[in-house]
């Protein structure tokens, strides 16, 4: 585990922090009074900087720090989550149908949704996660030894199995008009591509979110995506930004959004974007990385 400290550039990093914390504030403040659409913009970078800073003091490493010391890894980690954002947006909008964009025409959602808003949120998501597993880890204390939580092979070849065949099967009702198979294949999808990349660092022997998932891995996850959850989505219910549709099984919100939204579809967003950085660039940013037994199936 790296040193928790700030290092030697601690003057840098408060800055940073702050910077964050100013924009993240001016971000929601224009939300709130509807001074601008596309409030989101600002606050992902507001919110990134914010978060990534106190993971850099809290563990010692975090993708901002890589963005600074290492760019091109970091630029290689960018085109991974983007990718898997457009994705997403190709299918939760596109063929779901389960969002829009009421005020973007094609150059924001250039701009705002596909460069910035998808890639810098879920960079975002990550660093909130690390913050928010501290807390936990330091609430809990727990005096059992640490566990780890394996994954059998097997098993994460039956998830890339099923997901590439629901991925195709959501495609094929969709173009074939069946609207009700294609929103029930596309949520068993986001239950299944939940685990998709996780299964991959499973099977090529790299560190996976579960494998560093000690005793707090859990109540950290359970606690942290419904908050992050909300501190992203409910600022967009003052401006509406992004309009949720046709979310399928329930109504019930929570401060006009979606439960189903604030648990699976955050869950799917945190958990996702945790496992391209462990797969793709684990050995030069995971703040916490687990013993080199641990890596053994």
């Amino acid at each position: 585990m790296h040193k928790s400290s700030l290092s030697n550039n601690k003057p840098r990093w408060v800055i940073v922090a702050l910077l964050g914390l100013l924009i993240t504030l001016f971000s929601l403040y224009g939300a709130i009074q509807t001074l601008f659409t596309a409030w989101y913009t600002p606050f992902v970078i507001g919110s990134y900087c914010l978060f990534g800073a106190i993971t850099k003091g809290l563990y010692g490493s975090s993708t901002l720090s890589l963005l600074i010391n290492k760019p091109l890894i970091w630029l290689k980690l960018y085109f991974y989550i983007a990718i898997f954002g457009f994705v997403t947006e190709v299918l939760g909008r596109n063929v779901g149908n389960f969002w829009y964009y009421p005020k973007f025409d094609f150059g924001d959602l250039v701009i705002h949704v596909w460069l910035i808003g998808y890639p810098l949120a879920l960079f975002s998501a990550i660093e909130s996660y690390w913050c928010i597993l501290y807390i936990v880890k330091f609430i809990i204390k727990s005096s059992k030894p640490t566990t780890t939580i394996f994954i059998p092979l097997k098993v994460s070849y039956i998830i890339i199995f099923f997901t590439l065949i629901l991925i195709a099967s959501s495609l094929i009702f969709y173009f074939l008009e069946l609207s009700r198979f294609t929103t029930l294949a596309l949520f068993a999808l986001l239950i299944s591509l939940s685990f998709f990349f996780d299964s991959i660092a499973n099977i090529i022997k790299k560190p996976t979110v579960i494998y560093v998932g000690s005793n707090p891995f859990i109540p950290g996850l359970l606690i942290s995506v419904p908050l992050i959850g909300l501190l992203h989505e409910i600022p967009n219910t003052f401006v509406w930004e992004w309009v949720y549709q046709n979310v399928p099984f329930i109504s019930l919100e929570l401060f006009k959004v979606n439960v189903l939204v604030l648990t699976l579809g955050w869950f799917y967003l945190v958990f996702i974007p945790l496992s391209i950085c462990h797969l793709a660039v684990a050995e030069a940013y995971l703040p916490i990385t687990p013993p080199k037994s641990d890596l053994k199936v």
